[in-house]
């Protein structure tokens, strides 16, 4: 997601308008991938639900197997993330900021999907994280 924002949009203020074509050619780019056989995992923090439901939709299409999962923390746990993520802390680009990070904390917590799997990030290991993923 973080890439093709980059692609998009040169700061937060016109990533933030771009979040449409973002998420569209990340569904493309998912199409592809399934389309050649490969196994996908998506990560990002889709604004839209939609998107989710664009994803879950093609897989069944396909009959693929998917799973949504949805990670959990805390929110300042996510802000003080964010000062750190790739890219950020090799100056490559801004953190998206304290409010940025509200904001989709609550959109997220406004639009839970249903039937997805929890990820504690602050309580389970990345290892055990991963493990999940994995199965």
């Amino acid at each position: 997601m973080d890439n093709f924002k980059d692609f998009f949009a040169k700061d937060v203020a016109e990533q933030n308008e771009a979040v449409d074509y973002v998420n569209q050619s990340a569904i493309n780019t998912l199409e592809y991938l399934l389309n050649e056989g490969f196994s996908v995992v998506m990560e990002g923090i889709f604004q839209n639900p939609k998107y989710v439901s664009s994803a879950v939709g093609l897989a069944k299409q396909k009959k693929i197997e998917s799973k949504v999962y949805e990670l959990e923390c805390s929110l300042k746990t996510l802000q003080e993330r964010d000062k750190v993520r790739v890219g950020v802390k090799e100056g490559c680009r801004k953190p998206l900021g304290d409010e940025s990070i509200a904001m989709l904390d609550q959109v997220i917590k406004d639009n839970p999907w249903s039937g997805s799997e929890k990820l504690n990030t602050e309580k389970l290991f990345l290892e055990e994280c991963v493990e999940k993923l994995m199965s």
